[in-house]
């Protein structure tokens, strides 16, 4: 939850340090969350892809 939590807010144009006071953590927690958000939605698209061949 916190992947997409941080993702989204990124998408809207908030800085790492923005999201993380809203979300009550830390910038760093942040961008980890993001790279995990990217990483799971990367495997998301690629199975997606692979169902389609």
């Amino acid at each position: 939850m916190q992947q997409q939590r941080a993702f989204a807010w990124i998408y809207d144009g908030f800085s790492a340090q923005e999201t993380a006071d809203a979300l009550e953590t830390t910038p760093d927690a942040v961008r980890q969350n993001l790279a995990r958000a990217r990483k799971s939605l990367r495997q998301a698209w690629e199975d997606m892809q692979d169902d389609h061949q």
